[in-house]
């Protein structure tokens, strides 16, 4: 009898079928964007499976080693996919940008506000709202306390932070 048919006797089929199917929810975890199941049980079924492969520590190394080595090829493979290949023309990879030119906004324009004058509808410590054209606001000040009904500017936008100060007339 040869080796090989000696070995795969002694370690059974159970273990190399854990290590294949966990390889391969490994593999679907990488390709398919999701939510980290498959990952898991991947792991958890590959572990699983070089534990009851190996004879010893170092035989359990060597596995994790090659699963490892594996898992870094297909990664590759698949990246360089979804930047030329394959994956690259399907509809899992984004390719129109979402930017304002575009006509897509996180926030409302807000940069448009600068320089626009209004009315404190609160007392600023420093944040508080504001009154712009008709429309309440949510403003802050630069840490100056702001008294109600007071006229105030918009300084700068960060963000969703509006920025304002007590206006001179």
């Amino acid at each position: 009898m040869d080796v090989a048919a000696t070995y795969f006797n002694e370690v059974g089929l159970l273990p190399i079928i854990l290590v294949v199917v966990g390889l391969g929810l490994l593999i679907v975890e990488i390709v398919v964007p999701g939510f980290g199941i498959p990952g898991l049980l991947g792991i958890l079924s590959s572990t699983a499976g070089i534990i009851l492969w190996s004879r010893n520590l170092s035989e359990a190394v060597i596995l994790f080693t090659i699963l490892i080595m594996i898992l870094v090829i297909v990664f590759f493979v698949v990246a360089r996919s979804a930047q030329k290949g394959r994956i690259s023309k399907s509809r899992v990879i984004l390719k129109e940008s979402v930017d304002t030119e575009a006509g897509y906004s996180s926030s409302l324009g807000q940069n448009e506000l600068i320089g626009k004058a209004g009315i404190a509808a609160s007392e600023m410590r420093p944040a508080g709202i504001g009154i712009f054209d008709g429309k309440r606001i949510d403003v802050v000040s630069d840490g100056q306390f702001i008294p109600k009904d007071s006229s105030i500017i918009i300084n700068r936008v960060e963000g969703r932070r509006i920025v304002v100060s007590i206006k001179n007339d």
